[in-house]
C-alpha cells in the first residue's frame, strides 16, 4: 500500500531539463536605453575624431607657416649674404680730393704756384683727384664735368671728352682746369661764383655705377665745398663763349 504522503519519484533526468529552463525578458525601456547609449557612444566618437582631426589640421597648418617662414628667411639671408658680398666686391670710384694753385710769374717770367692767393696771383689751377677705392677694377670708366663760372662754362675750361677705360684698385685719374686772369679777381672775391659739376661711371661684377658731384667754391676758405649728388643732365651751353 502506497503511502499518501510519499511524493512520486522524480526521474533525474527530468529535473536537471527542468532545472535548465530559463526565459529572459527584455523590457521596452532597456532598449531604449541601448539605443541611446549607441548613440551617445557614437556622438563621443564622432567629437573625438573632429577634436584630432582639428589638432592634426591646426599642426598641418602651423608646419606650414613655419616652413615658408623658414623659407623666406633662408632666402632672406642668402640676399643678405650675396648683397654683402657685391658691396665687398665692387669698385668704388669717386672724388679722392680737389687740389687748387694760385698761379703767378716769378722774376724770370715763369708761373709758380702757391697755396694762397697774395697780389701777385692771377690765375687758379684746379686739380681732381678720381680714385678706385674698391677691391677690384672699375671697367669702362668715363667721367664727364662741367666748369661753371657765373653760371656759365667759362672758355678754355670745362669738359674734354674720354675714351671708355679700365681704372684699377688704388689708382688714381685726374682732370684739371684753369680760371684764367680775367674772371679770377671777381671768383676770389665773391663777385663770381665757381661750381664744378663732375659725373662718374663705371662697370663692376654687379653691374653699373653712377655716382655725382657737385662743388662749390668758397674764396673764404679757399677751398671746394660739397654740395651733395647732382645727376641732372651737364649743361647743354657747353662750349658756349663765356667770361674771359
Amino acid at each position: 500500500m502506497r503511502n499518501n504522503h510519499e511524493h512520486p519519484v522524480e526521474k533525474d533526468g527530468e529535473r536537471k531539463k527542468e532545472s535548465t529552463k530559463r526565459h529572459v525578458y527584455i523590457e521596452p525601456g532597456t532598449q531604449i536605453d541601448i539605443a541611446k547609449n549607441l548613440k551617445e557612444q557614437h556622438k563621443t566618437e564622432r567629437a573625438e575624431d573632429k577634436t584630432t582631426s582639428n589638432k592634426q589640421l591646426f599642426w598641418t597648418r602651423a608646419a606650414t607657416v613655419m616652413i615658408f617662414l623658414y623659407t623666406g628667411f633662408a632666402a632672406w639671408q642668402v640676399k643678405i649674404s650675396h648683397d654683402t658680398f657685391n658691396a665687398a666686391n665692387r669698385p668704388y670710384v669717386g672724388v679722392s680730393g680737389i687740389s687748387i694753385k694760385h698761379l703767378k710769374k716769378d722774376n724770370t717770367g715763369a708761373l709758380q704756384g702757391v697755396d694762397k692767393p697774395d697780389k701777385d696771383t692771377h690765375w687758379l689751377n684746379i686739380g681732381v683727384e678720381i680714385k678706385n677705392f674698391g677691391p677690384v677694377p672699375g671697367t669702362n670708366y668715363k667721367s664727364d664735368w662741367e666748369v661753371f663760372i657765373a653760371g656759365v662754362p667759362g672758355r678754355g675750361v670745362g669738359a674734354v671728352d674720354e675714351v671708355p677705360t679700365t681704372i684699377f684698385p688704388g689708382e688714381s685719374l685726374f682732370k684739371d682746369a684753369q680760371i684764367g686772369e680775367t674772371d679770377y679777381p671777381a671768383v676770389m672775391d665773391g663777385t663770381k661764383s665757381l661750381m664744378l659739376n663732375l659725373s662718374i661711371e663705371y662697370d663692376g661684377p654687379a653691374g653699373h655705377y653712377k655716382q655725382c658731384s657737385k662743388q662749390d667754391f668758397l674764396p673764404m676758405i679757399n677751398g671746394f665745398l660739397d654740395r651733395g649728388p647732382d645727376c641732372g643732365p651737364l649743361n647743354s651751353a657747353r662750349g658756349r663763349k663765356g667770361p674771359n
